[in-house]
């Protein structure tokens, strides 16, 4: 991945972006003709490249293929996977790699507006795809370049994490709350928790909250109200400026994007 991120990646073109559901195979002989980027939901592969390179990947891995790759796939655990196809304006001499990103859920997020936009093809959509490969890709090498600490450090967040999970739709959490449950400052859990993750604290929180609210809104079972509610939201206002920033869409324009 060294080389990857020294390099100026200019999108000619997004030329899929899909869901491969649940689908274990025999082993398979593939030759990829673009760039792409593969999502894991669940799902674990082994790729055996011709040069003799092996990857393994799992549930939310992102795989990088160069144009041209040559490999034999094999399938070890049942699960989706998101890919995100593309041409560049220039060709570049890169390697396949496995990324294993911190905020999974923002990448995850990427890659299901990608697949939306592909499918449905509503005005636009075009800048879509390019919009969430460029995320995808640059929020990879923002990742890649954060200074990196120890597990020590990722293991203090574990309280703090799981008390994120299992509340931010409910509760109104306070970074003075975690940075207590971590037995640290507020000062230290910030900086901690944004080296670790890549992400702010308030921005992974809201991150969660927006999935959520897109889950229900997907279902047709809410109205946007509704859906700020239950996902934690306890503005509607700021609902719907958080909701447009992370998808490009106001709740109610995605609500009616829906088939």
């Amino acid at each position: 991945m060294n080389n990857f991120v020294k390099q100026n990646f200019e999108i000619k073109n997004v030329v899929r972006a899909r869901i491969v559901p649940a689908n274990k195979k025999a082993p398979s002989k593939m030759k990829r003709h673009y760039y792409v980027f593969i999502f894991y939901h669940g799902c674990e592969k082994t790729y055996k490249f011709k040069d003799g390179k092996t990857l393994h990947t799992k549930n939310n891995d992102i795989l990088f293929l160069p144009k041209d790759s040559e490999y034999t796939v094999t399938c070890t655990k049942l699960g989706e996977t998101y890919s995100i196809n593309f041409e560049l304006y220039e060709e570049m001499p890169l390697s396949p790699f496995v990324f294993r990103p911190k905020n999974s859920t923002a990448f995850f997020e990427y890659f299901k507006s990608a697949e939306s936009a592909w499918r449905k093809k509503y005005t636009g959509y075009e800048m879509r795809l390019k919009a969430e490969a460029y995320n995808v890709i640059c929020n990879m090498i923002k990742e890649y370049e954060l200074d990196y600490v120890g597990t020590k450090s990722n293991d203090r967040l574990k309280p703090a994490l799981d008390y994120i999970h299992s509340n931010y739709n409910t509760d109104l959490i306070s970074i003075g709350t975690l940075a207590t449950l971590c037995g640290m400052s507020e000062v230290s859990f910030r900086k901690i928790f944004t080296n670790s993750m890549g992400i702010t604290p308030i921005k992974y929180i809201n991150s969660l909250k927006i999935a959520s609210a897109k889950e229900l809104l997907l279902s047709k079972s809410c109205t946007v109200a509704k859906a700020a509610e239950l996902s934690g939201f306890k503005c509607d206002s700021y609902f719907s400026r958080e909701f447009k920033k992370y998808t490009g869409m106001s709740p109610t324009e995605y609500k009616n994007s829906i088939d």
